[in-house]
């Protein structure tokens, strides 16, 4: 399966504008014959917990865009974005992870289980309380958003069930280090593999974020990311179903597992 890594830098908190430019990328990694292509963290905004939730009519715009060209490219794309589960304006945003197939349906919205208090996002936004995945033809994925990668646990939750993790990130370069190691290590753990899709350039807060998105097999390898000569930000990498079997088979530990004793120590302490 080709895979399209997208490590944009977002015009900040300009929703309009950056969803007419994903649209070009998309039309782009069609071209490749992608299957998916996946962007970072609140894709249309910037990582903003306070003032990036969307106007619902700006919201539905920029998802039907993305619906429009799901089906006119024939991509399953993901994309991430702070929405509300209600009309009510009382209630606080989740920041969500969109999966969005061919046929124009949201097949998994993932919201994000742990929020960056050190960037005070809990005060903005509401934690989600489900993990969840979604197939592509006989492939399981399960997403996540950021600081979900620093837990371990809702990984090794999913292993037996899924084939990819897939981690939509605003990661800054000063924690780059801890990005790569998270990521290859939640691969070599699970026996999956883990794809990385991270922003680049600097946000609205001063923050700088590397040209870092990155996909690791199985056995925690890095997988050769191919770029588009169109756009710097887009890069192509293919994953192999038969290889996640392969290893697994091959050198078991997900059986190995002891997940009702981890059980009895979290409830221990």
């Amino acid at each position: 399966m080709k895979i399209a890594v997208v490590s944009y830098n977002p015009a900040w908190l300009k929703p309009v504008e950056n969803v007419d430019q994903c649209i070009q990328i998309i039309a782009c990694a069609q071209q490749q014959n992608c299957q998916l292509v996946i962007f970072p963290e609140m894709t249309l905004t910037g990582f903003s917990p306070q003032y990036a939730c969307l106007e619902p009519s700006v919201f539905q715009y920029c998802l039907e865009k993305f619906k429009e060209s799901a089906l006119k490219y024939n991509v399953y794309v993901i994309f991430g974005a702070l929405s509300r589960h209600s009309s009510s304006l009382d209630q606080l945003p989740t920041n969500d992870a969109f999966v969005i197939s061919p046929k124009q349906e949201i097949i998994c919205r993932y919201s994000k289980l742990h929020l960056f208090s050190p960037a005070d996002e809990h005060f903005f936004v509401k934690s989600g309380s489900k993990i969840l995945t979604f197939s592509i033809d006989d492939m399981q994925f399960a997403p996540s958003i950021c600081y979900d990668l620093r837990f371990s646990e809702i990984y090794s939750a999913l292993a037996s069930k899924v084939d990819c993790y897939i981690n939509i990130a605003s990661w800054p370069s000063k924690r780059i280090d801890h990005w790569y190691a998270l990521l290859k290590a939640r691969a070599i753990e699970n026996q999956a593999y883990v794809i990385g899709v991270n922003r680049s350039g600097e946000d609205g807060n001063g923050l700088m974020y590397d040209p870092s998105s990155i996909i690791y097999d199985p056995l925690g390898n890095s997988v050769c990311l191919v770029q588009s000569s169109h756009f710097d930000c887009l890069s192509f990498g293919d994953i192999d179903l038969s290889f996640v079997g392969e290893i697994r088979s091959g050198f078991d530990i997900l059986s190995n597992k002891r997940h009702d004793l981890y059980k009895l120590f979290f409830s221990a302490s």
